[in-house]
C-alpha cells in the first residue's frame, strides 16, 4: 500500500508501519528518498 497515493500519509516517512523506516535504518535509502541523492540498492539475482 502506498499511503501517500492513498491520502494515509502526507509523506512516506510519516507512515510508521512502511518497511522504509527499516531500510533508513539499514543504511539502503536516504531519509529524504526519494531525495536527490542516489541510493546503490545492492543487485538481485536473477532479476
Amino acid at each position: 500500500m502506498n499511503p501517500v497515493k492513498h491520502d494515509c500519509a502526507e509523506n512516506s516517512g510519516d507512515w510508521a508501519w512502511l518497511s522504509f523506516h527499516r531500510h533508513v535504518s539499514e543504511g539502503q535509502l536516504d531519509s529524504d528518498w526519494p531525495g536527490a541523492s542516489p541510493v546503490d540498492l545492492p543487485s538481485v539475482p536473477g532479476a
